[in-house]
């Protein structure tokens, strides 16, 4: 790499400044991520070969990655729009979002953008052109005419509104949209005692915890923000679902149900509930230990922690690492160091030189939904070296 590719950007800083004990590099010859004690010579411990450590490899990738962004951009009207590989019409609202949200954050890291000012303006407002002036939400065209704008559209349109609303907010334009009240009160389910029961105690939970986790927490937020907003008193709903939640934790595993899932997909599970709701709130969180050593235990030799994970099967195991290693004194923190390391694996087994960009599966043309895996190595970073990820510190 350059000087020029390399100044500025984050995940490339001093040896010296890591924090891990160790530094960790990859031989492409043994096809395995090694480390050794900061100051000695980045030789691999297997053939000898000298090696670059990992952040050099990633940076390396990720600065072609602008690439595949103009290659899925539409070139013809306004500024901003994406299509994806896997979806038939034009362009997509979906896609657009998620481009625009790994745009902000690789700049945020330190690599440099093909993109003006002004075009990040006019993608900015060629998104909320799509707000609908009846519900408030930003809806996708294609999606409205082939739904009929069904009771499960306005549910996906309301999930995207919100991400593209925090998207905003983190460009530093947080007033430009917000999603009304009314959509915020539609879908609250914490509105009773017995409603809230009743949107707990579900057989979901069962079978997938980690959709389950998430439900649970997007309601939490949202009956929050209600009655901030409506400056209501607290009802204890909030209060209601936290006993139930510390109820039903699994004291030997430390994650929640998910008698009839995936252990992966427990963990995801178990990282939706820690991490959005117990973490944010500092809520007392319970069996930390078990937690560790659970998700430890699912790490394979390629990185990932089950169900040959990519992207968010592979951050939110990892991230119950991270809250284990800032929680515990010390405990099994080599080894936390050691597995973070080991998903650099994961994201170069999943990175494609042809298209310059992440992809789940290297036998169909990459998605824009593909680079959600960049988040990946945000929390790489973030476990070696200690630099911050935002809204996580």
């Amino acid at each position: 790499m350059t000087t020029a590719e390399i100044q500025g950007n984050r995940l490339i800083i001093p040896h010296e400044n890591w924090r891990s004990k160790k530094i960790y590099a990859y031989c492409p010859s043994c096809d395995d991520v090694f480390g050794v004690p900061k100051g000695e010579s980045l030789n691999c411990t297997g053939c000898r070969r000298a090696c670059r450590d990992v952040f050099e490899h990633l940076v390396e990738r990720i600065n072609t990655i602008w690439r595949f962004f103009e290659h899925m951009r539409v070139q013809d009207g306004p500024f901003g729009l994406f299509r994806e590989s896997d979806y038939p019409n034009p362009w997509s609202l979906q896609a657009t979002y998620r481009a625009l949200e790994t745009r902000w954050s690789l700049v945020e890291y330190g690599f440099e953008e093909p993109y003006t000012p002004w075009q990040i303006d006019e993608w900015v407002q060629t998104i909320l052109s799509y707000a609908h002036p009846e519900s408030g939400l930003i809806e996708e065209p294609f999606a409205a005419e082939q739904t009929s704008r069904s009771q499960e559209f306005f549910g996906t349109m309301y999930n995207l509104s919100n991400r593209l609303a925090e998207v905003f907010k983190n460009m530093d334009k947080p007033d430009v949209y917000r999603v009304p009240l009314q959509q915020l009160q539609h879908y609250d389910h914490l509105t009773s005692r017995q409603s809230t029961l009743d949107f707990l105690v579900r057989d979901l939970w069962h079978t997938n915890p980690w959709g389950m986790g998430a439900q649970t927490s997007y309601q939490v937020d949202r009956h929050e923000r209600i009655l901030h907003e409506t400056n209501q008193p607290d009802d204890g709903m909030v209060d209601l679902v936290h006993h139930w939640l510390d109820e039903h934790q699994d004291p030997q595993t430390g994650y929640w149900f998910g008698s009839k899932a995936t252990m992966n997909t427990s963990a995801c599970g178990a990282y939706k509930l820690i991490c959005w709701l117990y973490r944010t709130r500092n809520w007392k969180i319970n069996h930390l230990e078990k937690i560790v050593d659970t998700t430890l235990g699912l790490q394979t030799p390629r990185g990932d922690f089950g169900d040959n994970g990519y992207s968010c099967r592979v951050w939110d195991p990892m991230l119950l690492l991270k809250v284990g290693m800032d929680r515990l004194d010390d405990y099994r923190q080599e080894e936390i160091f050691d597995a973070a390391a080991r998903v650099f694996l994961n994201v170069i087994d999943h990175w494609s030189d042809e298209e310059h960009t992440f992809t789940q599966d290297k036998s169909k043309p990459a998605r824009i939904l593909d680079l959600m895996q960049w988040a990946v190595v945000l929390y790489i970073g973030e476990f070696l070296l200690g630099v911050p990820i935002f809204g996580n510190e």
